[in-house]
């Protein structure tokens, strides 16, 4: 499973469109899928995401996106447009279960960069939800995890026993326990760029914006798209309490809740 945690403070800017809301863009990375930057594209158009410090973006994704058709290609480079990797080079929207459309690529996790660029292709009037370019690290998790869809809907019923609901966004609960594993990976920096469990959690605390994605690869270590657009969630998470588990092996669970964006 990948966790990304931590995106960095990033400021947006558009390239080859003009935005007609406001807020220029912010929209995009106020961590709010549901709420949306509107821009006006004659043909393919550039978003850039800078950041302060360079970092090592590993999961990227475009939420919540309307005003294009299922297929249109998106491509993920650095500022200057060096290749990332993964399946930055081709992704493509995807219409996920709940009816919006989105695209989440994974990059090959080895460049360092302070800017990170979607080509978006075709033109007109575009809304986006959020743009996702975060750290990640590879955690292994029991095959017993579960997804499941919590609908917070109001209903109660009349003295009829009529039905009378006021409806609220579905969003999607991920639940899975770590698979046991030794200390250099719970707290001596053993993954990705230094992090471990502890560092994961920490970054999580707060609701802090992060995502996991329990399946993205096929069995010969290849990307699947299919998998990873279907199965992504953006959202709030935790990491439960460590347990020693005897000797130097330790488990714990993970729980994550989906900031949905609007169909």
């Amino acid at each position: 499973m990948l966790i990304a945690f931590s995106m960095p403070a990033m400021a947006v800017a558009a390239s080859g469109a003009s935005w007609l809301t406001a807020d220029d863009g912010a929209a995009c990375v106020d961590g709010k899928p549901g709420r949306r930057a509107r821009l006006n594209a004659p043909s393919t158009f550039s978003l850039t995401l800078a950041a302060d410090d360079a970092f090592v973006p590993r999961v990227l994704a475009v939420l919540g996106i309307k005003g294009v058709s299922e297929g249109t290609a998106v491509v993920a480079t650095t500022g200057s447009g060096d290749a990332l990797g993964g399946n930055t080079d081709a992704g493509v929207v995807f219409r996920f279960a709940d009816g919006t459309l989105g695209a989440w690529m994974v990059t090959a996790g080895m460049v360092s960069t302070t800017d990170v660029m979607f080509t978006i292709s075709g033109g007109g009037v575009i809304d986006i939800g959020e743009l996702v370019a975060m750290p990640a690290v590879e955690i292994d998790i029991e095959p017993n995890w579960v997804v499941d869809d919590i609908d917070p809907t109001e209903s109660r019923r009349t003295l009829a026993s009529q039905v009378s609901s006021v409806r609220r966004q579905a969003y999607r609960r991920f639940e899975a326990a770590l698979s046991a594993d030794a200390v250099a990976k719970v707290r001596a920096g053993g993954l990705a760029n230094g992090a471990d469990w502890g560092i994961v959690r920490a970054a999580l605390l707060g609701d802090r914006r992060g995502a996991v994605i329990p399946r993205w690869k096929h069995p010969d270590g290849g990307i699947d798209a299919a998998e990873l657009n279907r199965t992504a969630i953006y959202g709030i998470g935790r990491l439960a309490k460590v347990r020693h588990l005897g000797g130097d092996q330790y488990g714990s669970d993970i729980a994550f809740e989906e900031v949905p964006a609007i169909p």
